[in-house]
């Protein structure tokens, strides 16, 4: 499969929304297909087309591709299972599903399955292909880093079948430096990925509710909440995710812990966690009872001295939160801030500085949106 020259020239000028990429779009659907056709037409390097899960797998192994954008009704296979099936086999190729008015829920378990968003593509144009740019981004970043790690192994492997045999000592700090550099280019791509995700969101709804999908992405069942700062000092519950909770009062439940949990932490630095029923109770008093026997962790998304919000997640004991978990959630949560603070200075920049927290920003109605994804 070559490119073609008359569509891409190189003496031609760039679409704006232009995207350099091979794509394969996997749907038995011809509306959807002519759709497809007509949106990405000039503005990719090649596109091919599979009316099947079985038919992309046999183009697959023909020929390489950056994109995959697959239907999620599939005559031949569940598209979520064929979304993992191929982020698991091709870890450099970025997997899209395509749904015609994709819910949240919908777009969680697209993530959980391997696929790097879900689009609709009678979405606006401008809009598809500001995410399909994004997608493509995170996928050149992958694989950029998953290159370095294998240079980094071949390395490794080579210096061992020379030297490293006859030096214990040497060997087990080179292998102590491959981890280490390893899992600081997997947290540089993740902070990079997540941060490449909510730096266009400029609306606080859209902020929480991007920032949960990816973060539960990273967590698993877990059952989250952000609570946010009020004019009058009080907090309020900004957005949840609801796994195992009571379906309905688990809203309630979670509103009452925004006036008890979140200004005990509004002041916090860094991490902080609880183990079991007790320990929660002891620190938030006997309203939290209803939490359970749960493993507790919580961070005060801090700038410049001023809480911008309470980040807690909570969820069974008996499926703890491992210490890397821990460190990805510190390190999202320090993105998060940080995407907080510049929708709030540029919601604010007519106003001094001084008066930045006084007009409102947290207290508008639909500030943020209740996500209930219980199971």
């Amino acid at each position: 499969m070559s490119r073609t020259p008359e569509n891409s020239p190189e003496d031609a000028p760039r679409r704006p929304d232009r995207l350099d990429a091979r794509v394969l779009i996997v749907t038995a659907s011809r509306v959807l297909k002519d759709l497809a056709a007509a949106y990405l037409h000039d503005r990719t390097d090649a596109n091919v087309f599979a009316a099947s899960a079985g038919e992309a797998r046999r183009v697959l192994t023909r020929h390489e591709f950056d994109l995959l954008i697959v239907h999620v009704d599939l005559p031949d296979c569940d598209a979520y299972e064929f979304a993992k099936e191929i982020a698991d086999a091709f870890p450099a190729t970025a997997v899209v599903l395509e749904m015609d008015d994709p819910r949240l829920d919908d777009a969680v378990h697209a993530m959980q399955s391997g696929a790097a968003d879900m689009i609709s593509l009678r979405a606006e144009g401008n809009d598809l292909a500001r995410r399909l740019a994004a997608t493509l981004d995170r996928a050149k970043l992958m694989r950029a880093r998953e290159k370095r790690v294998d240079r980094l192994r071949r390395l490794c492997k080579k210096l061992s079948g020379k030297k490293l045999d006859q030096d214990q000592t040497r060997r087990q700090e080179l292998a102590g430096a491959y981890n280490d550099l390893s899992e600081t280019l997997a947290s540089s791509g993740m902070a990079s990925e997540f941060q490449s995700i909510i730096r266009a969101e400029l609306d606080i709804e859209s902020l929480l509710r991007a920032a949960l999908q990816y973060i539960l992405t990273k967590t698993g069942p877990t059952n989250a909440a952000i609570f946010l700062p009020a004019t009058s000092g009080d907090f309020s519950l900004g957005a949840y995710v609801n796994y195992d909770g009571p379906k309905d009062s688990a809203e309630v439940l979670l509103e009452s812990m925004a006036g008890v949990v979140a200004p005990k932490l509004e002041r916090s630095v860094g991490l902080v966690s609880f183990r079991g029923q007790s320990d929660i109770m002891r620190a938030f008093g006997d309203s939290m009872e209803w939490v359970g026997n749960a493993e507790m962790i919580a961070m005060s998304c801090r700038h410049e001295g001023e809480c911008l919000g309470v980040m807690v997640f909570y969820r069974d004991q008996r499926t703890p939160f491992s210490s890397e978990l821990r460190k990805t959630l510190t390190t999202l949560a320090e993105l998060f801030t940080r995407q907080v603070a510049r929708v709030v200075s540029i919601h604010h920049r007519h106003l001094p500085k001084s008066q930045w927290g006084k007009s409102g920003l947290f207290d508008e109605p639909d500030a943020g949106p209740d996500i209930d994804l219980a199971a």
